[in-house]
């Protein structure tokens, strides 16, 4: 799983997966629509998609469901314009890149000060900017 996650990109894989769902629902025989209201106990009529999610042979329909969980967090406009999510163990590294995106730190001096620099605590300080949030098991950090 990526340290830096960006909801458009996220987005383009939702759709893309489920394109692969709809691919797979649609070459779905009669005969194995009715053995699968069967076996959880519906008919046919009451198969709903999570329903068929579940019976996806793929890994796909728990990242469905992590993306679409993920993303009904956010607003229409939050998601289509991007979020970034940094995933926690990587929120260190991802502090000092910052550091050094604003010109406050320069990663090519290994010398006083730029080596005395507690990142861990300037991580820290940097999270009161950022929420959590749990995603595919995994806590990532996005900008409040």
């Amino acid at each position: 799983m990526s340290n830096i996650l960006d909801s458009r990109q996220l987005e383009e894989e939702l759709t893309e997966l489920l394109e692969q769902f709809e691919d797979w629902r649609s070459n779905l025989t009669d005969e194995q629509i009715h053995k699968l209201a069967e076996e959880i106990g519906c008919e046919v009529v009451d198969l709903d998609e999570q329903d068929f999610l579940w019976e996806w042979d793929c890994s796909g329909s728990d990242r469905i469901t992590a993306i679409r969980d993920l993303k009904n967090e956010f607003n229409f406009r939050e998601w289509n314009n991007g979020k970034t999510f940094v995933k926690d163990s990587y929120f260190e590294e991802f502090a000092r890149e910052e550091a050094e995106n604003i010109g406050a730190f320069n990663a090519r001096e290994n010398s006083w000060p730029y080596n005395c620099i507690d990142w861990q605590r300037a991580a820290e300080e940097l999270q009161y900017d950022y929420t959590s949030v749990e995603f595919d098991g995994e806590t990532y950090w996005y900008r409040s």
